[in-house]
């Protein structure tokens, strides 16, 4: 409650108030440790639509965050360590991967069925970003190393079927970025889509 207080408690105007408040913390000299010991249980939605609207909802307030405390946190006066800022700017991009991404695909494609193109060491510096990207299978790794350290070896089934979840962020981000950017030029007002629950009470 201290450190909540010391901020200046929630931003109400944040769509990703975890990140928001996560960054705001690093600036203010606060600490957040990693506790691989806590288990978190939480509902997830049970139809796409409601996937993709949350989806887009944390693409949108993660780069919300980008836009707010990326340069304050590179290059301002603060505590932070410079591995800190460095880490903390990267982590803060991560969802400005998935345009680059789509963008570095049809760059790859055309130079696959043109042979040649322009600017040539753009599309190779973006195709090797899209190749990078897919190749980023981070989920995927950790869901196989968890089956192989609690022994439940028949989930390596299921990975298959992230690809479909990967395609379906890929694309949600990606349009969640463009709408964020059609909203600055026409002005649009700042609109929060509440997740839909699916528990039912017992």
């Amino acid at each position: 409650m201290s450190a909540l207080r010391e901020i200046g408690g929630w931003n109400e105007n944040s769509l990703t108030e975890d990140t928001d408040l996560t960054y705001r913390l690093l600036l203010n000299g606060w600490k957040t440790a990693y506790q691989n010991r806590s288990e978190c249980y939480e509902e997830v939605p049970e139809n796409w639509p409601v996937r993709i609207k949350q989806i887009m909802r944390w693409a949108k307030g993660h780069n919300q965050a980008m836009m707010t405390y990326s340069l304050r946190l590179l290059l301002g006066k603060h505590r932070a360590t410079l591995r800190e800022r460095i880490d903390g700017t990267l982590l803060l991009g991560v969802y400005a991967m998935a345009p680059i991404t789509l963008v570095g695909w049809a760059l790859a494609l055309c130079v696959f069925y043109q042979g040649v193109a322009p600017l040539h060491g753009v599309i190779a510096l973006l195709s090797l970003t899209a190749y990078a990207a897919l190749g980023n299978l981070a989920a995927f790794f950790e869901i196989a190393a968890a089956s192989r350290l609690d022994g439940t070896r028949n989930r390596i089934c299921l990975l298959p079927f992230l690809i479909l979840g990967f395609a379906v962020s890929i694309f949600s981000v990606s349009r969640a970025a463009v709408s964020q950017v059609s909203d600055l030029v026409t002005g649009a007002e700042f609109h929060w889509d509440k997740t839909e629950r699916f528990r039912k009470a017992l």
